[in-house]
């Protein structure tokens, strides 16, 4: 159980709210190299382990952190790993995080969009036999 962790309230037996950020905005002043992430948080019922979808999560606050005061913080715990590479993630700090958002930017910007080609219609037949104008 989940006791100890704020983001969790027990409502009855196996019925919980969890707490999870569901949406995070960072503003950045590159001139300055500091800025301000908003972390916006929403409760979700969970029965038996399990999320409630037929019921809609409901906003319930934020948590800000202003960059200049933790830009050496570390964020990662013991043990807490990408999902996709497995890299040990326990000593990234906001910098490292704002350095992959950097690096992100900067591919997406500079990575055209794909633009499909436009369709070639049809040439129409010019032969009287496909017309139907020659006996």
């Amino acid at each position: 159980m989940t006791e100890h962790n704020a983001r969790f309230e027990k409502i009855t037996g196996e019925a919980e709210f969890e707490v999870i950020g569901i949406e995070v905005n960072a503003n950045f002043d590159p001139v300055y190299d500091t800025g301000v992430v908003t972390t916006n948080a929403a409760k979700f019922l969970k029965v038996d382990g399990e999320y409630r979808t037929d019921i809609p999560p409901a906003r319930c606050g934020s948590v800000e952190d202003d960059l200049a005061k933790e830009f050496t913080t570390i964020l990662g715990h013991e043990g807490l790993v990408d999902p996709v590479t497995g890299a040990d993630l326990s000593q990234v700090s906001w910098g490292g995080m704002l350095a992959l958002m950097k690096a992100r930017f900067n591919t997406k910007w500079n990575t055209p969009p794909e633009v499909p080609e436009p369709e070639q219609p049809e040439p129409e037949s010019t032969d009287p036999v496909e017309e139907g104008e020659l006996p």
